[in-house]
């Protein structure tokens, strides 16, 4: 009789053993599996993170030659105004010494008319 509650007890524990056993390995499996989860995710950000990063650089690179491009273009824009404003001003002083000029020309002119017909005169 103690031979065979000794190989009940024993079979009770193994079988005890075996779901305890099972039940780890569920558990770990599912651990596994979380961990798969966990590694694709971290992956997935990983790249993304880096596919951010150099599109952040890739955009810092483009917004740097845009500010300076237009900082070019600032200046030269406002070389282009001074310029222009010398160019509108020497062509106004052009200008004005061109009808003065005309205006002597046009006294010399009709000056010269009535000398003329002077002497015209003075010859009849």
């Amino acid at each position: 009789m103690r031979l065979f509650a000794a190989q009940s007890k024993c079979a009770s524990a193994h079988r005890d053993m075996t779901f305890a056993h099972r039940k780890w390995l569920r558990a770990h499996r599912d651990v596994t599996f979380a961990h798969r989860k966990w590694l694709r995710a971290h992956k997935s950000a990983s790249t993304a993170h880096r596919d951010m990063t150099f599109a952040h650089r890739k955009w810092l690179r483009a917004y740097r030659i845009a500010s300076t491009a237009h900082r070019d273009v600032t200046f030269a824009h406002r070389k282009w105004l001074r310029a222009h404003k010398s160019a509108s001003t020497a062509h106004r002083d052009m200008t004005f010494a061109h009808r003065k000029w005309l205006r002597a020309h046009r006294i010399a002119s009709t000056a010269h008319r009535d000398v003329t017909f002077s002497q015209v005169l003075d010859l009849v």
